[in-house]
């Protein structure tokens, strides 16, 4: 099932997608802040915040990556 799938290239396009939509998760909550910073200066709870999410999202992307080379090894 999955490997006529991936014959079919849907699940590749699959974790594309998935890799793009992090992408622009990313792009949107690290323009958010900004404002916070600027209505909350010196708040360390928003940095670390933004931090962990940004850690959270490059190890997604990350996985993405790697189960892409998987496939396209195979």
């Amino acid at each position: 099932m999955i490997r006529r799938k991936l014959r079919n290239g849907k699940l590749k396009r699959l974790n594309a997608g998935i890799g793009e939509q992090l992408e622009d998760m990313a792009k949107k909550v690290e323009a958010l802040r900004v404002p916070l910073k600027a209505h909350n200066p010196g708040d360390p709870v928003i940095d670390e915040a933004f931090n962990d999410f940004g850690h959270s999202i490059r190890k997604l992307r990350a996985v993405v990556r790697s189960r892409m080379q998987n496939m396209t090894s195979k």
